[in-house]
């Protein structure tokens, strides 16, 4: 009916998409996955939510998030888990694992999620669709619960690369840099190589293998091991969602699921813990872009270092080591948060 006698309304025209339930939709529930929020309706868009629909999509509903989007596991006290499209009993991902399954599903053809510490890309990896955090800014973030500001990024999940640049194009304005005659590609190993799913490393030996085939530049990074890393950026989202969520947990503790409660309870650590963290995270920043700086046109590493560990998990097991599933699952991605980067 759109179509009858009118123009598209834009590039997007009829596209079905769904949108994060941390993100504002006018007029639709928004419950930011917490039963704090179970009858929140906005009486406004999020800017990225108006850009999609002057794109002419149609909002099909919104995509499950883990709780207040503080976990990675979209295994909500509100809404119950979220299974993975491919492994059911499986997570999908978090927290933006909503819009990740949906869009492996088929029952939508992108995604708009938010990432903190990998929110985008961890569903997607582990979901089998593409996800893409652009640099910080390029989406602005108002209309967007906040989790941890100085990390918060808006990003799309779609079925395909080509898909996922349309969506961008759509809600942050084309890229104009055209790209290198041969392609530089930074290979991250040390930190970033040194727990690794078997079959995760197998994966990444593949993927180089094809890239040099094409012939891209494969070179090797060596980034020193920081053995506060991963702990660093989790615990600066702990301090900045803590600070923001403070108030209303103080006042209503029942409103919080039992996960968020207990990362709400959490001591406030010591002035000189929080230095040595914040200095770890910025020395893998440095790395990062000292790596760009020095001519690699991009970077490489494993999005997440295992498949979809089950729901319900609270540790992953690697090479023998247990560890904490949100550890695992944030390890790779959170750095790309705290430099801003786009991955």
């Amino acid at each position: 009916r759109a179509l009858a006698g009118e123009p598209p309304r834009g590039p997007l025209h009829g596209i079905p998409i769904g949108v994060k339930d941390l993100i504002d939709t006018a007029g639709v529930r928004t419950g930011y996955g917490s039963p704090r929020f179970a009858g929140h309706v906005p009486d406004k868009d999020a800017t990225a939510v108006t850009r999609l629909l002057d794109a002419g999509t149609v909002i099909l509903g919104k995509h499950t998030t883990h709780e207040l989007a503080w976990g990675g596991r979209t295994d909500s006290a509100y809404f119950g888990p979220t299974h993975n499209p491919y492994r059911r009993g499986h997570i999908p991902g978090g927290s933006s694992g909503g819009s990740a399954a949906s869009v492996t599903a088929g029952s939508s053809l992108g995604g708009l999620g938010s990432d903190t510490a990998g929110s985008v890309r961890i569903p997607a990896a582990l979901s089998g669709c593409v996800g893409f955090k652009p640099t910080r800014g390029r989406i602005p973030l108002d209309g967007v619960l906040p989790l941890a500001p100085s990390l918060d990024h808006l990003g799309v999940l779609a079925r395909t690369v080509d898909d996922a640049a349309l969506l961008m194009d759509a809600i942050a304005g084309p890229l104009t840099d055209e790209p290198p005659a041969r392609l530089r590609v930074g290979w991250l190993g040390g930190w970033f190589a040194a727990v690794l799913a078997p079959e995760v490393r197998a994966a990444l030996d593949a993927v180089r293998a094809r890239l040099e085939d094409a012939g891209a530049a494969v070179v090797d990074i060596d980034v020193p091991d920081e053995p506060l890393m991963p702990e660093a950026p989790l615990a600066r989202i702990v301090r900045e969602a803590g600070a923001y969520h403070r108030a209303a947990f103080t006042k209503q503790p029942e409103l919080f699921g039992p996960d968020i409660a207990e990362l709400m309870r959490l001591p406030t650590p010591p002035a000189e813990q929080v230095e040595r963290q914040e200095a770890a995270l910025a020395r893998i920043v440095a790395a990062l872009r000292s790596a760009l700086e020095d001519g690699c046109d991009v970077l490489a590493c494993a999005t997440v270092p295992v498949t979809a560990p089950p729901i319900g998990a609270d540790t992953v097991t690697i090479d023998g080591r247990a560890w904490p599933v949100e550890f695992v699952l944030t390890r790779l991605t959170a750095p790309f948060n705290a430099a801003g980067l786009p991955a």
